[in-house]
């Protein structure tokens, strides 16, 4: 896992992850060339595939405590606990996990590691030790229950604000003259006969009626990761999963246009 620290004081010890950190690996280790950035003078490569302590199976977030510590869960349903310097301290596994793993946390306003379970409707606080102080959310689409949530962000004061799968329908809700913009789940496997893409493809036409026409608008790129003959290569998603630097590249370019056009410019 990348950590890229950064050079400006006033951003404290903050830490951001790259493509290759989180998701396994996704493209190869630091080149030695440096990382060209005005805000990071440092990265660190700290982990390696996995169930032992410090080692990883396809982590899936992190969060940052006061103290520059840093938590990582991962597929296992467990949460890691590393120091500022990338060395394993402590880990703490899920309650549960039959239904499926965490995604998603955070740091609450008292300074609590928050993680978010979405098969489970759920969200937990654990204090830095990994012990369990809070838990709440219902599963449900009325006000204040929660829909498979993906992610959540305190205030100060403590509110919650929490994405969910169903965020499209509670957006329109809030702010009905917004223009949401859905992309299409990116295509994965070497090509089309991958049952993987297909179950992807399914999805997509799914997703793609959720759109109006007016507010709400669905955005398929999926070609434009592809070769002429419908091949994704490892130059554009190294695992046939992850996008590499290039790949991002072209996830950025590929929407602006859209983008533009509906913020007026």
């Amino acid at each position: 896992m990348k950590c890229f620290r950064t050079t400006r004081p006033q951003l404290g010890q903050a830490l951001a992850l790259g493509c290759g950190a989180l998701l396994a690996s996704c493209g190869g280790g630091p080149s030695g060339d440096g990382i060209g950035s005005a805000i990071f003078s440092e990265v660190r490569v700290i982990g390696g595939l996995g169930n032992g302590p410090g080692q990883f199976v396809k982590p899936r977030s992190i969060a940052v405590d006061r103290d520059d510590n840093v938590y990582v869960c991962d597929m296992t349903g467990r949460v890691q606990k590393f120091d500022p310097d990338g060395n394993y301290l402590l880990q703490w596994q899920m309650p549960e996990t039959e239904r499926g793993r965490p995604k998603g946390m955070a740091l609450d306003h008292v300074g609590n590691i928050v993680v978010v379970e979405p098969h489970y409707s759920r969200i937990n606080h654990f204090t830095t030790g990994g012990n369990l102080v809070s838990q709440w959310g219902t599963h449900g689409r009325e006000r204040g229950e929660l829909s498979i949530p993906r992610a959540v962000a305190f205030t100060p004061d403590g509110s919650a604000f929490v994405s969910e799968f169903q965020i499209v329908e509670r957006l329109q809700k809030a702010l009905p003259e917004m223009n949401i913009l859905i992309l299409a789940v990116f295509p994965r496997g070497a090509d089309a006969s991958n049952k993987q893409r297909q179950v992807n493809e399914g999805a997509n036409a799914m997703i793609s009626k959720l759109a109006d026409g007016k507010k709400v608008h669905y955005l398929d790129i999926g070609d434009k990761f592809l070769e002429a003959d419908g091949t994704l290569t490892r130059k554009i998603m190294p695992d046939l999963l992850h996008l590499s630097e290039e790949g991002y590249t072209i996830w950025a370019e590929s929407i602006e246009p859209t983008l533009k056009k509906l913020m007026g410019e």
